[in-house]
């Protein structure tokens, strides 16, 4: 297996979209491309996949986060690997992705949140050097 990395393209979302239901937050096909086509238009955001095979393995999308009360950070918002490849370094690789674009604009940390109950995330990011910062509630209000 030889896995390889590369900026996400359009062709690929038919298999990002199953990776979006396996992680358990399904997006239709069209409102992905929408979302999609907005973001790559926008430099603070990169996606990337993980390839084997010719199949995709995994994805990620980070973001650079500017801000007004601490310093630059990357947030990582969403990374999913197949089931069928986890454990083969594509969640490794995909992180590397993030962290090494991070280094080129001189970002000293990377940060991402994860719901307390995906204790299997969990162990990966610990595994990768990130650190529990701080424990918080998340509050959305509707404007409908």
């Amino acid at each position: 297996m030889t896995a390889t990395i590369r900026k996400m393209s359009e062709h690929d979302l038919i298999e990002v979209g199953n990776l979006c239901e396996q992680l358990g937050y399904p997006v239709a096909a069209l409102t992905l491309t929408e979302r999609f086509k907005k973001l790559s238009e926008l430099n603070k955001h990169q996606m990337f996949v993980s390839t084997s095979e010719n199949k995709i393995a995994g994805f990620i999308h980070f973001e650079l986060i500017e801000d007004l009360l601490e310093e630059d950070m990357v947030e990582v918002r969403a990374i999913c690997v197949d089931q069928a490849f986890k454990g083969e370094g594509h969640g490794k690789l995909l992180m590397k992705a993030a962290e090494n674009w991070s280094k080129e604009l001189g970002i000293r940390s990377l940060f991402l949140s994860c719901h307390i109950v995906r204790n299997e995330a969990q162990k990966f990011y610990e595994s990768n050097d990130f650190r529990l910062d701080r424990t918080s509630h998340f509050y959305r209000k509707s404007l409908n």
